[in-house]
């Protein structure tokens, strides 16, 4: 005897389920509901870090930077100098292992409701918490671009590690619909902690030196809140602090052991600023003559 038909299973499949769940087999569903359950819109793209200490697997992933270089053609020309591409003196940025950056993109054929069609490019970038090992800075001339600098000077900052949380940036390229080409927001649980900042006096010998350093919501919590919306104008980059800290009290900052002299100066103790609100603040970036 031969076996059921192709066309007789899918019938019998389709009655088991009309039967077992009659209203949710002929409830609509919309187009969102539908990119939700069969496949995502837009395009996902996911970077996972190299092993950054040679351990392998379970062990830090991380990039890093041997130099970056800016150049000022302005009179005698000079160059700012970050880094001297040694273990130490470079920009490290390490995460936990595991960790991965997710970025989603979609095209957004109308993203307002304004009269006409108003596209949009978003692209939304979620950064799992990492530290930030910064290098030195150093000011030197400029032979060109692409060419070895030469005076380098003493390093004006020496290297400080920065422990950063969670951030999302999200990008809207064409129409900003949330206002902004770039809107930065996180909830850092810990906050921002920091260690080992030196502005070096490099003719005197001396510096401003800051053991550690927390930046958290103000009040009792570790916490940090951030949103900060960057836009680029005709005159240049601006960024506005929208949110820093609590929305009512700001920020508190924890700096502890800060020194002025030397490495073997006595500390003058530990200066905690609280309730540092810098909301609506903006922060401007262009070049000049």
């Amino acid at each position: 005897m031969k076996g059921p038909t192709p066309f007789a299973k899918a019938t019998a499949l389709m009655a088991c389920v009309l039967t077992a769940s009659p209203a949710f087999a002929l409830e609509n569903l919309s187009d969102t509901d539908l990119s939700g359950e069969v496949a995502r819109d837009g395009v996902t793209f996911k970077l996972i870090l190299a092993d950054f200490d040679g351990a392998g697997a379970g062990t830090d992933l991380g990039l890093s930077v041997g130099q970056t270089l800016l150049h000022d053609g302005d009179g005698t020309p000079g160059a700012i100098v970050h880094g001297t591409s040694i273990v130490g003196d470079r920009l490290e940025l390490t995460m936990a292992a595991g960790s991965v950056i997710t970025t989603m993109v979609d095209a957004v054929g109308d993203a307002s409701a304004l009269p006409g069609n108003q596209a949009m490019l978003n692209i939304n970038i979620d950064v799992p918490a990492f530290t930030l090992k910064t290098g030195k800075l150093y000011a030197a001339r400029s032979n060109g671009t692409g060419a070895v600098v030469s005076d380098l000077s003493g390093a004006i900052t020496e290297g400080m590690t920065l422990n950063v949380g969670a951030l999302t940036v999200n990008a809207q390229l064409g129409t900003e619909n949330q206002g902004y080409m770039l809107l930065v927001n996180g909830n850092m649980a810990g906050g921002i902690t920091g260690s080992n900042f030196v502005l070096n006096d490099v003719n005197s010998g001396g510096g401003i030196r800051i053991n550690t350093i927390a930046i958290e919501n103000n009040g009792a919590s570790t916490a940090l809140d951030v949103s900060v919306g960057v836009d680029i104008g005709p005159a240049g980059l601006v960024a506005e602090v929208i949110q820093l800290g609590t929305l009512a009290g700001g920020m508190d900052l924890q700096l502890g052991g800060v020194k002025l002299g030397n490495a073997g100066a006595t500390s003058i103790g530990n200066v905690d600023i609280v309730g540092l609100n810098l909301a609506s603040t903006l922060i401007q970036i262009s070049g000049h003559l």
